[in-house]
């Protein structure tokens, strides 16, 4: 961490590369024990362009709240709500959050009904 001029940023760098590597290798491991065959489109394109999408959201709101009122807490509490709701429209809208995953999930059912009511999730 201090060899490099990155500093703690080379922190998240070294994270970001091993939970990767964990994650590779873990899918892997799954697929030889279980012989199954894992939809790289549903389980990782559609959640990670969601991803990228929130944290731009996230990113934008947190600096156009800091231009109007330069507080961060504000502007982190109200971007992270903000990106919370753009992650779950997002995963709806892509089909990468099926009405069985938010039974799945625990008080996921308690979502389905506020989504039917948006018009995200058709009867």
């Amino acid at each position: 961490m201090f060899a490099t001029a990155r500093g703690f940023f080379s922190l998240r760098i070294a994270y970001f590369f091993y939970a990767g590597r964990l994650s590779l290798l873990n899918q892997l491991d799954v697929k030889k024990a279980l012989d199954c065959r894992i939809d790289f489109v549903h389980v990782y394109a559609k959640p990670g362009l969601s991803a990228l999408a929130m944290g731009a959201a996230a990113w934008v709101v947190y600096h156009g709240i800091y231009f109007l009122l330069p507080s961060n807490v504000v502007c982190l509490a109200v971007s992270v709500v903000f990106a919370v709701v753009v992650y779950l429209v997002l995963l709806v809208v892509t089909g990468g959050l099926t009405e069985q995953t938010l039974y799945n999930i625990p008080r996921g059912y308690m979502l389905i009904p506020l989504l039917r009511r948006i018009g995200l999730k058709e009867e």
